[in-house]
């Protein structure tokens, strides 16, 4: 745990709102191993604000990475813990685009859990052609337009950001709910 100087030492970055948190919270707490991280067992020794700091964290990068469909199947086991983060951080647009996903991951879920044994059985050589398929079969680009940031080019042909995504809704409200909710991180 950090005092609360070095928590308030923590730099700030509105675009980046919980990039400082995450480094020195997380990354920089030697308590926190990525064993913590692969055993949601172990996940249950953190306080309510390391996990959803981590899991938050880990879907947005996730999502950033490969889309919400990434994040299912890469992270099925934080699914439903980010449905209650995201509806705890107040965050109605998001959620409601959020239960949506997870209806059409539901609703397909006989198909994606073949695709995903597909995948399980070449453990060294996982079958990343199941993986692909997943896109395809939950459809779910509509997501990841929503949670991204729309950028296009205005008037003077410059290229600008035209509007922000749930992404950062997200990201600034987790940093708000870290500040407030300090004496999960640090000792008083």
């Amino acid at each position: 745990m950090l005092s609360v100087a070095e928590f308030d030492a923590i730099p700030a970055d509105d675009e980046y709102p919980i990039d400082g948190y995450y480094e020195t919270l997380i990354d920089r707490n030697e308590r926190i191993t990525h064993e913590v991280y692969e055993q949601p067992e172990r996940l249950k020794e953190l306080t309510a604000g390391q996990r959803m700091l981590i899991q938050l964290g880990t879907f947005d990068s996730q999502v950033k990475n490969g889309g919400v469909t990434q994040f299912f199947w890469n992270c099925t086991e934080h699914i439903f813990d980010v449905a209650d983060w995201i509806e705890q951080l107040t965050l109605p647009e998001l959620q409601a685009n959020y239960d949506r996903a997870l209806e059409a991951l539901v609703g397909k879920k006989d198909r994606w859990l073949e695709l995903r044994a597909e995948w399980i059985q070449g453990r060294d050589n996982p079958n990343w052609v199941s993986f692909r398929q997943t896109y395809e079969l939950l459809e779910l680009g509509w997501f990841d337009k929503t949670y991204f940031d729309k950028h296009g080019y205005n008037e003077r042909q410059e290229w600008v950001q035209q509007s922000r995504g749930f992404h950062h809704t997200l990201l600034t409200r987790l940093a708000g709910y870290v500040c407030v909710h300090r004496t999960e991180f640090v000792t008083e």
